[in-house]
């Protein structure tokens, strides 16, 4: 026993404290699991030698071997570009005649099934189906080694975003990382480095159980390089090899926790290692879940835009729709690529402001405003309800623009916010203000439909009433405009018409339980 030890074990003796002398024990005992040559890893006055600095360098030389190729495919920060390689990766297992099936859920595939199908939701049934049967192909018992193989790849990740850079810079603060050349060597205190010991136990502790990954780095390198790199497949491997050996010897997880034990004199330090496993399976069945759902979404909106666009063209005699400003495809992508649905019923919305502007305003206006003015209507309650219907029609220009203004426009939550939110990562607050907008472009259409049902519920009436040998609700309507009487009533008709053919639109459109008149 040395003098200072033999001064400190008397010092607790004659004053009893035994809690003292039992820890000073311990942290003996402790260092003499670094007493051997090849496991000096730090002096008995806890300076960290230059061989441990010397295997973490070797750690890291071989941590360089795979780091930058998992850095750049699956792991990658551009979460866009880690889901394509996920995906590539777990797909690249399937055998040739599932590889070929899956095109079948793209979703321009799926728009030209249903487009060529007899019957389009009997089309999306069977395509339901059939990717319910090829999903369920991504388990476990199907897919055995993805689930290990992955698992080893993303913890040899983790180990990988050790910090060896200021690890290596506290003894050489000159050291370049991309060198292969050891950092130069100063003595560094341990009690500077306990955090770093901790990482590194854990991130140590956490690997799994070692799997061959010849596949897997095989099949990355395949789609950076498109070649069969065997030779540089094999270095991968050696590397993986390489570490687990020196994580079972001289970079045992217990070497590591014994040094921030000594070295932060605390002998009862312990490091958690609670590390949560996943299913990359599940996690992938969930992604397709949701991709297929997307691409059934984009399929029925599209199927229903182009069957709808027929009752359009007759409506407006193949004008096309007025625009809604920023609403546009720049936006519909950038939402798309966010995996957020585009803004409810804008389709609606244009068929409204084409239907206000160019139909409303010009034809129908006009007409029924003639009709009021020189209508002889029997009874005065029912010519007060048509003037009302009438006059609440016409607002609905100044309404339609107050309402645009809001949706595209207004400092709070609109189109143009909307468009600066998909600049950012706040994916949270996008959605938010797609539902505020939805909530906007709901009432608006709402409002003027139900408007203008009401005038067509009272047009329809005038109308019914005028093929009555006497009409009884408006008495003079075969006589207005005279001699121009019959192109009068076939304004009228077809203000009835368009009316008809609006609400009809709109029904696709609007939650309402006024349907149109036929």
């Amino acid at each position: 026993m040395a003098f200072g030890d033999m001064f400190q074990y008397l010092k607790y003796l004659i004053t009893g404290d035994t809690e003292a002398m039992m820890k000073m024990n311990q942290l003996k005992s402790i260092y003499k699991s670094f007493k051997p040559s090849r496991y000096r890893y730090v002096t008995k006055e806890k300076i960290i030698t230059q061989l441990f600095v010397n295997k973490i360098h070797t750690l890291f030389q071989h941590i360089s071997k795979f780091k930058n190729l998992l850095e750049s495919t699956l792991f990658t920060s551009d979460e866009a570009k880690a889901n394509l390689y996920l995906n590539y990766y777990i797909e690249s297992f399937l055998p040739d005649e599932l590889k070929n099936k899956r095109e079948k859920f793209l979703k321009e595939m799926m728009l030209q099934k249903v487009m060529e199908a007899d019957n389009a939701n009997k089309m999306i049934k069977k395509l339901e189906n059939e990717f319910n049967v090829f999903k369920q192909y991504f388990n476990r018992s199907r897919m055995p080694r993805i689930e290990a193989e992955y698992l080893l790849l993303y913890r040899l990740n983790s180990l990988a975003t050790f910090n060896f850079d200021l690890f290596f810079s506290k003894f050489d603060p000159e050291f370049d990382i991309n060198s292969k050349k050891p950092p130069a060597y100063n003595p560094v205190h341990g009690k500077d480095l306990v955090g770093e010991f901790k990482d590194l136990y854990f991130l140590i502790g956490s690997l799994p159980k070692k799997v061959p990954l010849d596949d897997s780095f095989n099949r990355l390198y395949q789609k950076i390089f498109n070649s069969n790199d065997k030779k540089l497949v094999k270095e991968t491997q050696a590397a993986v090899d390489a570490i687990f050996k020196m994580i079972s010897q001289e970079l045992a997880p217990i070497f590591l926790l014994n040094m921030a034990k000594y070295v932060s004199e605390d002998p009862g330090l312990k490091i958690r290692i609670e590390v949560k496993n996943f299913s990359i399976l599940e996690r992938y069945r969930k992604e397709l879940d949701d991709r297929f759902n997307r691409n059934k979404a984009y399929v029925l909106e599209q199927f229903s835009d182009l069957s709808l666009q027929n009752e359009i063209n007759a409506l407006f005699k193949n004008k096309s729709l007025l625009q809604i400003e920023g609403y546009n495809d720049e936006l519909l992508e950038a939402l798309h690529s966010k995996n957020i649905a585009p803004i409810n019923g804008m389709q609606g919305l244009k068929i409204t402001k084409t239907f206000i502007f160019e139909i409303y305003e010009k034809k129908i206006k006009e007409a029924i405003n003639v009709l009021i003015l020189e209508a002889f209507f029997a009874e005065k309650d029912y010519q007060q309800e048509v003037s009302e219907a009438f006059f609440k029609a016409n607002e609905m220009m100044n309404y339609y623009l107050e309402c645009e203004r809001a949706i595209c426009n207004s400092p709070g939550n609109s189109i143009k916010s909307l468009a600066a939110s998909l600049n950012t990562n706040n994916t949270n607050k996008t959605q938010m203000i797609v539902n505020i907008i939805n909530d906007k472009v709901q009432e608006c259409n709402r409002r003027c439909t139900e408007n203008y049902y009401r005038l067509g519920t009272r047009l329809f009436e005038i109308l019914s009433d005028f093929k009555k040998q006497k009409p009884e609700k408006v008495t003079n309507i075969k006589q207005i405009k005279g001699g121009q009487n019959k192109e009068f009533v076939n304004q009228l008709v077809n203000s009835y018409s368009d009316l008809s053919k609006y609400l009809k639109l709109l029904k696709n459109f609007v939650k309402s339980d006024m349907p149109a008149r036929k």
